[in-house]
């Protein structure tokens, strides 16, 4: 870089090389069978002696392995080294012949540049150029033909057609073999886990975690032996179902309230845990994970989706736009995923080859499941679809298998992020291009339910909404319905997601109404209860019970008016007198000091910081870091005062909320050494010191 004393303006300088790709090789394997003689092999099978065998399965046996050795003996399997050339499967051999024709016309009038040998070159040109197009249509038209009512091959063809090609695994670093693992890597995992076990384990997890020195040599060799040998025994793929209400307001008679939760043994998911790093690893190397996925990963979470989401719909309302939101929820995700399609996915868009497939193979074959139902038992159940809930491969395959959803909102240029089985997909706009809008909505909820059919995904019909966001003063009750597979979806006023009410306003006050009615609830039965406990075990229950409510999402209620939060900090008050046992009318400030407790606005500005300091650190998501950008050091003091660019807004109700100008703008306002802390424990308690 180069610096110039006469402008601020700095002219960067490189050098690169750069190289052709190189030339794809493989090795093949192949026999001459040219070479064979075809009389001398049927003497060679003369010569079996089959008379002396009996046995249907010694016959069938000798079948395969004599004529396997035969076939070795007079066409040897032989490999070689090819260049690979892409070629169309419609090209045939009369193409071959027209384009060597074509090739040698050209290279016959580039030597003589006469007249007559250029328009013999354009005529064999233009005649090759109609013989590709004639001969492409007949093969496809001939194949359709051939798998009338076929649609797996239909939907093949439609796809080559269309160039939707899969994601071709050459240009990703398989995944072919599992490393083994030793003793040591065995036993951090096991210290690591929970005592949980049920009654497949022949000991309880927590009698095993004491003999860990007589056990781990054979829970290590079993480990090993299902890696190395690409097998899962059938005694590992064994399940206990346990059902397990979802909420608690649902129905218990209905089916669709249950959650499946398969009970595994606790060696299976040791195996499973190595499986899982090792290919969270290759995924993460490569990169071939989708970025806006917010579930089963370390450091995301709930939260921090919202925070993205959040983020995305202030600022396009800041600009004046509308957003259109579209949220979906698949019907028992887990239980529906096609083993086919799944093992297919993992070979071609992750590279997942060899004795790696093979195991994964293994694992989603054969399984089976009985249910327990107040200690009764049912008959064992083969399952044939789905993976387990409460394993811990299920849910990193479930979003796998989810990853094409990513690609089709990606191909209408939609928005959108998934948490699990929950996707939002949201489009801004100008209102009166609303109409457009809901078309290019329609035609990908269409593409998306002919993904959805094609790989056995269910959507949950009931509970598919679509919001309308605007300003406070925009008013949309002309806006059209939305039409998915030709059923009318009515405009909501609003929606859960991810635990947060969302309201067309982006106002947030159900969402901040509804969880001061659920804390003053529980403060009220734990103030019944209160003279039984402790103030250290009172403060345990508001923690978990209060304070987590509280603080969860509220990043995104920064800014929010103080008419709403005032209803916040009542609970916070409560539960503060709850645990001291204070009267209402003392003064609260002593008593939060007292708790170290930061007061509700305080506590948003510690959640965001919090937030700024693990993208800058390299903790948070990629989509929250994206949205955060260092200013570039000139040598002023206004790069040292304000490290972080502060995005400029419209509307401080909107623009001046979302994380992206939150975040730098509180983040700038802390002093020196704060910002330069580089240990999150310190961080966050040197934090907490300078709020008080």
């Amino acid at each position: 870089m180069m610096n110039i004393l006469v402008s601020d303006h700095s002219i960067v300088q490189f050098k690169t090389t750069t190289k052709k790709p190189s030339v794809a090789r493989k090795t093949i394997s192949y026999r001459r069978w040219k070479s064979l003689d075809v009389n001398q092999f049927r003497q060679s099978i003369d010569d079996i002696d089959i008379q002396s065998v009996n046995s249907l399965s010694d016959l069938a046996l000798l079948y395969n392995s004599a004529l396997r050795d035969l076939l070795e003996k007079h066409v040897p399997l032989r490999s070689k080294t090819v260049t690979l050339h892409p070629q169309a499967e419609w090209f045939d051999a009369k193409l071959l012949i027209e384009k060597r024709a074509k090739r040698k016309l050209e290279r016959k009038f580039r030597l003589s540049n006469s007249p007559e040998d250029i328009r013999q070159f354009n005529e064999h040109s233009e005649y090759y150029s109609h013989l590709l197009v004639t001969t492409r249509q007949k093969f496809y038209t001939d194949k359709i033909e051939a798998n009338y009512g076929d649609q797996k091959v239909l939907f093949q063809v439609l796809d080559k057609l269309l160039h939707r090609f899969e994601s071709s695994c050459e240009t990703v670093e398989k995944l072919e073999y599992f490393s083994s693992v030793s003793e040591h890597q065995i036993e951090n995992i096991i210290r690591l886990t929970n005592n949980k076990s049920c009654e497949l384990d022949p000991i309880p997890t927590w009698l095993l975690k004491q003999c860990i020195p007589a056990l781990l040599p054979i829970i290590t060799k079993i480990v090993n032996l299902s890696l190395h040998d690409a097998f899962v025994p059938t005694l590992f793929k064994q399940a206990f179902l346990t059902q397990i209400l979802k909420t608690i307001s649902l129905s218990t008679d209905e089916e669709n309230s249950f959650r499946p939760i398969s009970n595994l043994s606790y060696v299976s998911k040791l195996i499973e845990k190595v499986v899982d790093t090792q290919l969270t690893n290759h995924i993460q190397e490569h990169n071939l994970d989708e970025s806006l996925q917010s579930a089963y990963k370390k450091h995301h979470s709930t939260e921090t989706a919202w925070v993205r989401l959040h983020n995305d719909i202030l600022s396009e309302l800041d600009d004046n736009k509308t957003v259109l939101l579209v949220s979906l929820d698949l019907s028992a995700a887990f239980d529906t995923i096609d083993h086919s399609i799944l093992l297919r996915l993992l070979e071609s868009r992750l590279g997942v080859s060899g004795q790696c497939l093979n195991w994964f193979r293994s694992y989603l074959s054969n399984r089976t499941t009985r249910v327990i139902i107040d200690g009764k038992r049912s008959d064992i159940k083969r399952v044939n679809f789905g993976v387990p809930q409460g394993s811990v491969l299920g849910p990193k395959l479930f979003t796998l298998y989810i990853l094409p959803l990513g690609d089709i909102a990606r191909k209408h240029n939609v928005q959108f992020h998934i948490y699990a089985d929950d996707c939002q997909l949201y489009i801004s706009f100008k209102y009166e291009n609303r109409l457009k809008t809901i078309d290019r909505m329609e035609s990908l909820m269409h593409d998306i339910k002919t993904w959805m059919t094609k790989n056995m995904v269910k959507l949950d019909d009931d509970k598919t909404k679509f919001l309308v966001l605007t300003g406070p003063r925009r008013d949309c009750s002309d806006f059209p319905c939305l039409s998915i597979e030709n059923e009318s979806i009515v405009k909501s006023e609003s929606v859960t997601l991810l635990g947060v009410e969302l309201d067309d306003k982006l106002t947030l006050k159900s969402h901040v109404r509804n969880v001061a009615k659920s804390c003053f609830f529980k403060l009220r039965n734990m103030r019944k209860i209160r003279k039984c406990i402790t103030e250290d075990a009172a403060r345990i229950m508001v923690h978990s019970m209060i304070t987590s409510r509280l603080d969860y999402c509220n990043a995104t209620l920064y800014g929010l008016p103080n008419c709403d939060l005032d209803r916040l900090y009542s609970v916070q008050k409560l539960a503060a007198r709850l645990i001291t046992g204070t009267r209402k009318y003392d003064h609260i400030t002593p008593i939060l000091e007292r708790l170290h407790w930061l007061p509700v606005k305080k506590r948003m500005e510690y959640k965001i910081l919090l937030l700024v300091f693990k993208c800058l650190q390299g903790t948070a998501p990629e989509y929250l870091s994206k949205l955060l950008k260092k200013r570039e050091n000139k040598g002023t003091r206004a790069d040292d005062k304000n490290p972080l660019v502060i995005p400029r807004f419209k509307k401080v109700t909107q623009g001046g909320r979302c994380f992206g100008r939150s975040g730098p703008t509180l983040w700038n306002n802390l002093p020196d050494n704060l910002r330069l802390e580089t240990s999150f424990s310190i961080f966050k308690r040197r934090l907490k010191t300078h709020f008080f």
